[in-house]
């Protein structure tokens, strides 16, 4: 995998429009652009939702755990890793069950391929996950829009 652009500087709609666009690119195939959509992904994010960036934490000795604290903790909730690595640290357990989606939404046959693997309760991962299963993103679209480039406040539902 390559170093990943820095995306700090940019503006949060055109981020946006990145984000979505390098979404729909991984999800058809274009693995290389993993590393770029993780760190696009990870700095729209936290425009989005504003929490404070945590550092690594300590080797559990549980792979499925460890590859979950990588995202969640190390990586801002965005994080590309090898298909292989993926499929070696959860075994048979689904990545559901540690809060981690992917985009494309199935892992590729191939051990070297990148994925983009990510916090599925991230405010991005909405997007990110309509878009890897093919469903229309336009909802999801604009509730990111609504929080990382308009500054809306966050939905309250009773």
């Amino acid at each position: 995998m390559t170093d990943a652009t820095d995306y700090t500087g940019w503006k949060s709609a055109p981020l946006l429009e990145l984000v979505r666009s390098l979404a729909v690119s991984v999800a058809a195939g274009n693995h290389d652009q993993a590393d770029d959509l993780a760190a696009a992904a990870r700095e729209l994010n936290w425009r989005a939702h504003r929490r404070e960036r945590q550092g690594p934490r300590a080797d559990s000795g549980l792979p499925d755990v460890d590859l979950m604290r990588r995202v969640t903790f190390e990586s801002g909730g965005f994080l590309a890793v090898p298909a292989g690595e993926i499929r070696r640290a959860m075994g048979t357990k689904s990545l559901a069950g540690f809060n981690l989606c992917s985009v494309p939404a199935e892992l590729p046959d191939e051990d070297d391929v990148p994925v983009l693997l990510y916090n599925g309760l991230a405010v991005v991962g909405s997007l990110l996950g309509t878009i890897a299963r093919g469903e229309d993103a336009s909802g999801a679209y604009e509730a990111v829009e609504d929080l990382a480039v308009h500054r809306r406040p966050w939905p309250v539902e009773y």
